[in-house]
């Protein structure tokens, strides 16, 4: 479990009346987004798959399926899509699709069109997205909240610890797996150039007021998940918020219309942590409006 059923105390501020709020990310998301529709007593919708595109969601858990809440009181819409971060975007690394499809009930979430190919172009998200969206909402402008964080990290992890190799970034001999050696950090497996190619398609082919870039904090700790991976996950969450607050920060090319929450410093994980998730997502919630406020809704 997340947390504890009590309600979050989340604040909305007055300009998020009437407004679209659509995440798109993993289990952080997810959870952030039920926290929300919680505090307000939103009862939440669910879509299993789209005409083009089947989730395979086995024991219906609901793990990757589309969800979305209304609280009426503010006229104010939420709605989450799952993915397997911007990694899975051609080219995906080699080392990436074999952790990715290794594991056999990981597998099983993994979304599939018609044609049963997964999913692996920044357009056939978009479509995605397009398809799924709740009719009620779909010709709205959407502010977007999204990332790529646990998706990479972990399944580099795990292809580390698989094929006995220093659990670090830094690597020799991987070159042939999609993990350049010739590149340090985290330019070994072409990140941020696919975090690039992904935000261009987001930003052409959809109705948007705001797209919004969020960091990851520090969870998990040692003691939930040991030294080793906690570590290892630390350090590549610190070079992802640094490389994209450096990119924000040029404000140039996909990066002038990206927004940057800073989840990292309204949240210290301490005594915070449930693994790889928290116990509480308000701070999750302060570092959007942050980003949002900071320039005034919908500029650019």
């Amino acid at each position: 479990m997340r947390h504890d059923s009590t309600p979050e105390n989340i604040s909305i501020p007055h300009w998020m009346v009437g407004q679209s709020l659509v995440l798109i990310g993993d289990s952080n998301d997810r959870y952030a987004m039920i926290a929300f529709c919680d505090a307000y007593g939103a009862p939440m919708q669910e879509k299993d798959s789209t005409p083009n595109f089947h989730t395979h969601d086995p024991d219906n858990n609901g793990l990757t399926r589309m969800k979305w809440c209304t609280i009426p009181t503010y006229d104010l819409h939420l709605t989450f899509f799952f993915h397997f971060g911007v990694l899975t975007i051609d080219p995906q690394p080699i080392w990436h699709a074999s952790a990715l499809q290794d594991d056999e009930f990981r597998k099983q979430f993994l979304p599939t069109d018609l044609q049963n190919r997964t999913i692996h172009s920044s357009n056939d998200i978009v479509l995605h997205l397009q398809e799924a969206m709740p009719r009620e909402i779909a010709n709205m402008s959407h502010i977007y909240i999204t990332q790529s964080s646990l998706w990479d990290s972990l399944l580099a992890f795990e292809f580390l610890q698989k094929t006995s190799r220093p659990i670090s970034v830094e690597q020799d001999g991987l070159h042939n797996e999609g993990w350049d050696n010739a590149r340090n950090g985290l330019y070994a497996w072409r990140w941020v150039e696919h975090v690039e190619s992904y935000l261009e398609v987001l930003i052409r082919e959809t109705h948007h007021s705001a797209i919004v870039w969020r960091s990851n904090p520090n969870c998990p700790t040692e003691d939930t998940r040991g030294k080793e991976e906690s570590r290892f996950l630390a350090d590549v969450h610190k070079r992802m918020a640094e490389e994209i607050s450096s990119a924000v920060a040029t404000d140039k090319g996909v990066w002038k219309s990206i927004r940057y929450a800073d989840w990292r410093s309204h949240e210290t994980a301490v005594g915070h942590c449930n693994g790889v998730h928290y116990t509480a997502y308000r701070p999750y919630w302060n570092a959007v409006w942050e980003a949002l406020g900071t320039q005034g809704l919908g500029s650019s």
